[in-house]
């Protein structure tokens, strides 16, 4: 199959990519009281995969500390359980025992910043696949159909 019937798609679901990666600055600096330039829309990315010639992913990345303003979490507020994690290489640092219970108490309220643009993308996306793979079943299927010539 001529892959060239997906640049379509492919430009699309990059122009996509980038739409959403400004949609998330743009949520995270007005869901915030003062953004820094060097914070979290600084490390906002978004961008595609496109392993075999086709447009198969939409990622999002940021800065770890986004999610603690997303779900309004702070330091000293952790789980019910506490866990493991690594601070620096090769450094296991286990939840502080005076954190444990006091999730979701710390006063910071949460932002929900990034998952409506997520969803809004997500089903954009979708969409988008789901025509460009339809068009691409209905090419193949048409090219295997014999064609006839009338004679006059």
């Amino acid at each position: 199959m001529d892959l060239n019937v997906f640049n379509g798609y492919n430009a699309a679901m990059q122009e996509l990519s980038r739409n959403m990666q400004a949609e998330m600055r743009a949520r995270y600096a007005t869901s915030v009281k003062s953004p820094s330039s060097g914070g979290i829309s600084k490390t906002l990315r978004a961008g595609t995969r496109q392993p075999h010639g086709i447009v198969n992913r939409i990622t999002a990345k940021f800065a770890q500390h986004g999610v603690f303003v997303d779900r309004g979490s702070r330091k000293g507020f952790g789980g019910t359980y506490g866990s493991f994690f690594s601070e620096r290489v090769n450094a296991r640092v286990r939840t502080s025992e005076a954190s444990l219970g006091k999730q979701g108490g710390s006063g910071s309220p949460a932002k929900n910043w990034i998952n409506p643009v997520l969803d809004k993308y997500a089903s954009l996306a979708a969409n988008n696949g789901a025509k460009a793979l339809s068009d691409a079943g209905a090419l193949v299927a048409l090219s295997g159909v014999p064609t006839t010539k009338t004679r006059r």
